[in-house]
């Protein structure tokens, strides 16, 4: 770090602060700052939409402060939203919560396709939403 950089961590946000690193930076932080901030970064793939407004408000009333965000964790949280949408479709948690119970209640286990109440949904030939295609999401669309 260069001898001019002075790097603080913690609650409280002391004064003359040039660059704010933080994951919802507040109102009354950015108040205090005001005279000398200069940019917010938000360490992550999105900030918040109430970051982002709380952003916009400061704009229209004048604020040169510039906000930027990195995009370092879009591909693992892009991994888990599919994760969790096959985990979804294939009703994994519902499976696995009877499975447990069965066996928790001495049930024989029966294979999938034994199981006559047991369907297994797929996604070929279906259509998927992405609700916004910023980092993480254009990162789903390119498996799905």
């Amino acid at each position: 770090v260069a001898p001019l950089v002075k790097l603080t961590w913690g609650d409280d946000v002391p004064s003359g602060v040039q660059v704010l690193i933080s994951r919802l930076p507040e109102d009354h932080e950015l108040d205090k700052l005001n005279d000398s901030l200069e940019a917010v970064i938000v360490p992550f793939a999105g900030p918040t939409e109430a970051v982002k407004q709380l952003m916009r408000t400061r704009r229209a009333q004048g604020s040169r402060v510039t906000m930027h965000n990195g995009h370092f964790n879009a591909a693992s949280t892009a991994e888990l939203g599919i994760a969790l949408m096959l985990a979804a479709v294939k009703r994994t948690g519902k499976n696995d919560a009877d499975l447990k119970a069965s066996c928790a209640a001495g049930e024989p286990w029966v294979a999938g396709w034994e199981h006559t109440g047991l369907d297994s949904p797929t996604l070929a030939g279906r259509n998927v939403l992405v609700l916004g295609y910023g980092a993480v999401g254009s990162r789903v669309c390119r498996v799905c």
